[in-house]
């Protein structure tokens, strides 16, 4: 069977995981196969999860929907990268302050978590 790309507000109970359901960290939260109850939607949605794949008949739509989430995931190490070039062009010449170093160091940790709960924009 091929999967499809849903929004949370498009599951409905019974659905069928096509892949593991992942927590913004990307801890998995249920397994590929596990038909969704209304209880498991309330918990993908408690953990910020904003789209799982989803159990389709239609045949052939399953690579189409793979690159479409890597060129997405492409997108946002992209966008990390820009902004970490961009964070460490602001504190180049004070290498020597501590204080601006330490600055610079919680910036880019920030930066991190940021793309990580995919909420970086270039």
């Amino acid at each position: 069977m091929a999967a499809i790309r849903k929004l949370m507000g498009e599951i409905k109970e019974g659905m069928v995981l096509a892949e593991p359901a992942l927590d913004l960290m990307e801890r998995k939260l249920f397994d590929k196969g596990r038909e969704l109850s209304a209880k498991d939607i309330a918990i993908l949605k408690t953990w910020g999860v904003k789209d799982v794949f989803i159990q389709s008949k239609r045949r052939g739509i399953t690579e189409i929907v793979r690159k479409q989430k890597d060129a997405q995931e492409n997108a946002a190490k992209g966008a990390l990268d820009a902004a970490t070039a961009r964070c460490e062009h602001r504190f180049q010449g004070h290498e020597s302050d501590e204080t601006m170093m330490r600055i610079k160091s919680i910036s880019l940790e920030i930066l991190r978590k940021k793309a990580a709960a995919s909420d970086i924009q270039s």
